[in-house]
């Protein structure tokens, strides 16, 4: 087969409340540098050794990143979004080539790819004639080549998957249509606009587990009227981008480790030279001229210093890097005096009475408090308030009104405060769904539910009926703790916020 171009997206800067930004203070993610060279620079690499890929196009970085490659490598600038540089990607390789059938389109963040990976990939798909081959990989095969890397899983009816940082596209208008993109890149963090995108049977099929991946893709691909299949990555390293600091340490480790395999392996084939060349001198030869081998041998005096000019001396404001499950705050930003060190003293004090209800989710109470947290979900609050509303009669029928309007209002200041505050959720693997749709988790949307409920019941209800659903709001709040989903006090501020709008009523 023909080689296939790559082009690779290098571009985006995270913000201060990126968990990332404490390596980048400023910078492109993909400049991080990882053992000696940029992280991109490894991506870079393994195109290089690859036998299908010809020529590489990086998009969102410029010639001045000091990026280089043996083979043919052209630059394209950032578009200034994720979906928008896949766009660029996918037209710069039309450009290159118009005849060009396939690409292969690679995240800037994947830097523990090799050749042979990606030589695996390009092999697989390219004589499918479909227009997205999508990688995806399986929670086992990540966890047994990165056990320590958290990664977040979407739980499928076959398994739990995460999305892959490499695959294989169709050059052609049809996959290249921007309205596709650009409407996928302002969803992908709004639940509402993600489920008027991929469509509601989707989204709660997700939710339940009762698709599976296949099911899936075929629905996807038939809303966009394109072809494609997931491939199941049988390579821990094509689904690892790094999005965390533990991330990054994770990869300099694995990097590092592949690097000594490589000098040992290379120390065995000089030794086996030597002993060769040592036979052929007894035997008459002289040794070969290796002045042509030094020639191609890779410097990376330039990768180093680098490092030394992109590498922070400390975290933030002058505190250590933020690691895993370390909580920043709700503005990533620590360190500081007098009042940063009280909020500081607070914050921890937090993550610690969090961590001790976290412990009460594991083993079997875990089934318990997922039960819990789910009854406070809104496709079953608002669903059965609703149900009452039609079908009941008189007062019950006027309070299911009254509460129905205390829950949609209850909700829609949440998501403001959410918004506003931007506090990442703890570190776990549980709700992967719900830390797809929405990422933050101040205040706690479910608190707040199960308080406007309890604040109702005991303003208008029997104190039997008012006990009984305060006990269960309780008991919803630390579920979500226990279930890792929030911090304690996400939760608290979700049952003020309630409180106060069922008061309000």
């Amino acid at each position: 087969m023909n080689p296939i171009d790559a082009f690779i997206v290098a571009g985006g800067v995270p913000g201060p409340k990126d968990p990332i930004y404490s390596e980048t203070r400023g910078g492109p993610k993909t400049l991080i540098p990882i053992n000696g060279k940029p992280m991109v620079q490894w991506v870079i690499d393994a195109l290089d050794e690859a036998e299908t890929i010809g020529r590489i196009v990086v998009v969102g970085l410029d010639e001045a990143s000091g990026l280089t490659a043996v083979k043919p490598l052209s630059f394209f600038p950032d578009q200034g979004g994720l979906f928008q540089n896949v766009v660029a990607g996918i037209h710069g390789l039309a450009a290159l080539d118009p005849e060009a059938e396939y690409g292969l389109a690679a995240s800037g963040d994947i830097p523990g790819i090799r050749g042979d990976m990606v030589d695996w990939l390009v092999r697989e798909s390219v004589s499918k004639n479909l227009d997205v081959h999508y990688v995806i990989g399986g929670r086992e095969v990540v966890d047994k080549r990165f056990p320590e890397s958290r990664r977040t899983f979407i739980p499928f009816r076959d398994g739990k998957y995460c999305g892959g940082g490499i695959h294989v596209i169709s050059v052609n208008k049809n996959i290249a249509v921007p309205k596709i993109w650009d409407r996928l890149g302002e969803a992908r963090k709004n639940p509402a606009r993600m489920a008027a995108v991929i469509g509601p049977k989707i989204m709660f099929g997700l939710l339940f587990r009762r698709l599976t991946v296949e099911g899936v893709m075929k629905a996807f691909c038939r809303r966009f009227r394109i072809t494609g299949r997931a491939v199941f990555a049988p390579y821990a390293e094509m689904v690892m981008d790094v999005d965390k600091p533990h991330h990054l340490e994770v990869m300099r480790r694995h990097l590092s480790a592949r690097g000594q395999e490589a000098r040992d392996d290379g120390q065995t084939e000089r030794k086996r030279e030597e002993q060769i060349e040592d036979e052929r001198r007894a035997d008459g030869w002289t040794e070969p001229d290796r002045e042509g081998d030094r020639a191609f041998q890779y410097s990376n005096r330039a990768g180093h210093k680098r490092d030394r000019e992109m590498r922070p001396e400390s975290g933030p404001a002058g505190g250590k890097p933020v690691e895993g499950n370390e909580e920043p705050g709700m503005d990533g930003a620590g360190g500081g005096s007098g009042r940063a060190r009280k909020t500081d003293g607070w914050i921890r004090k937090d993550a610690e009475a969090s961590a001790r209800l976290r412990k009460m989710g594991e083993g079997r109470g875990r089934r318990i408090f997922a039960v819990l947290a789910h009854t406070g979900d809104t496709i079953v609050l608002f669903p059965a308030v609703g149900l009452i509303w039609l079908f009941g009669q008189g007062a019950l029928k006027a309070g299911a009104w009254k509460t129905g309007l205390a829950l949609v209002i209850g909700t829609f200041v949440t998501g403001l405060l959410k918004l506003a505050f931007k506090r990442r959720r703890p570190d776990g693997k549980w709700g992967t769904f719900d830390r797809l749709i929405d990422p933050h988790s101040f205040p706690s949307g479910h608190a707040n539910r199960a308080a406007v409920l309890a604040v109702l019941a005991i303003l208008y209800y029997s104190p039997i009926a008012a006990a009984a659903v305060s006990i269960w709001a309780l008991a919803v709040g630390v579920s979500r703790v226990a279930l890792g989903m929030h911090y304690l006090s996400d939760v608290l501020a979700g049952w003020l916020v309630g409180a106060a709008v069922g008061l309000f009523f």
